[in-house]
């Protein structure tokens, strides 16, 4: 392998550093040198901006020391199959040591960019999606009753509580985006009520077998 580890040492003292230090000393990647240079890179180029050189070719040429010049990525496939490699090992790692930490390091499928999660941004669990999607079905059914501001409020506190349980669920946005418009535009104000001074008249038998109007003319 052509690149060196990122000296962790040299980290400013903060959430990545204990987070590679972790990864590191993890049995997933305890004796995978390989894998442990592989991440060590991503992260370094990641912390330096360059993620833009974060290619196939690349990776191949600097990390494990692929020719420039005869690197072929449809007959090599060392870069997607060490990058698949290091995806499961961090998944290992975190669901087996990574409970309680401050930052965890993924790789997304597809993508040869590290990402850093804290735990707000953490993918939620089964037990919290499934709560979430409870919930919005209880703000649906507010939003189902004729809208009034108690309606509305009540359908927020559900949206709210769902997203509390799952950030990034899109249905929980989406009804609460619904409930704010109607809660802004006015569209929940109650109909007004038939002034007692004037009963509605009945229909004319000209028009028995159609609704009531306003346009009435007899």
């Amino acid at each position: 392998m052509k690149c060196d580890e990122i000296d962790i040492l040299a980290l400013p003292d903060g959430p990545l550093r204990s987070a590679l230090a972790r990864l590191d000393r993890s049995r997933a990647f305890r004796s995978a040198s390989r894998h442990r240079a592989l991440l060590h890179y991503l992260v370094a180029r990641l912390l330096a901006g360059q993620t833009a050189a974060l290619k196939e070719s690349v990776i191949a040429v600097e990390v494990f020391g692929r020719s420039a010049h005869a690197f072929d990525p449809a007959r090599d496939s060392i870069v997607r199959v060490e990058a698949r490699r290091l995806r499961a090992r961090l998944a290992t790692s975190h669901a087996d040591e990574g409970r309680g930490v401050a930052l965890r390091i993924v790789l997304p499928v597809g993508s040869y960019v590290p990402v850093l999660l804290e735990p707000a941004t953490l993918p939620p669990t089964a037990e919290a999606t499934r709560r979430a999607r409870d919930l919005v079905e209880h703000g649906e059914h507010f939003l189902r009753q004729p809208l009034s501001r108690l309606t509305l409020e009540a359908a927020l506190a559900r949206f709210d509580e769902a997203l509390r349980e799952s950030p990034a669920f899109a249905a929980a946005c989406v009804g609460m985006a619904r409930a704010w418009l109607n809660l802004a535009t006015g569209w929940y104000a109650p109909t007004r009520p038939w002034p007692a001074s004037m009963p509605p008249r009945p229909c004319s038998r000209r028009w028995r077998s159609t609704p009531c109007s306003r346009w009435r003319t007899r």
